[in-house]
């Protein structure tokens, strides 16, 4: 009973030790995502396309024809970086939390098991 015990307490640092350093891992990939985004860019297409939906979404154009402008370049690239990131954020939790944690965790086990 004392080496299920012994096991257990074991696996429990083992598991909180690498939930740290997954998380840690996780949150400078996002930062490093978000710092990207930083840089304006966006294929041609996928901006013209938000570009488009702007404009047709605008009243009608103001006497102030450049602000408008701007207005409408500023919504399309806003749309597709909070499209790009709401679908990467989910994706990098996913690869360092779920996936490389349990391959992780299944190798440390088996090592203290081992052990």
């Amino acid at each position: 009973m004392t080496y299920l015990l012994i096991l257990s307490l074991c696996a429990q640092v083992i598991i909180a030790n690498m939930s740290n350093k997954q998380e840690t891992e996780a949150e400078k990939l996002l930062q490093a995502q978000i710092k990207v985004e930083c840089v304006v860019y966006s294929q041609d297409s996928l901006y013209s396309n938000k570009l488009s939906k702007a404009k047709s979404n605008s009243p009608k154009p103001s006497a102030n024809g450049s602000i408008q402008e701007m207005s409408y370049h500023l919504q399309a690239y806003y749309k597709i970086v909070s499209n790009r990131l709401a679908d990467q954020i989910p994706m990098v939790i996913r690869c360092y939390i779920l996936n490389e944690f349990a391959d992780k965790l299944r190798i440390e086990m088996l090592q203290l098991i081992q052990d």
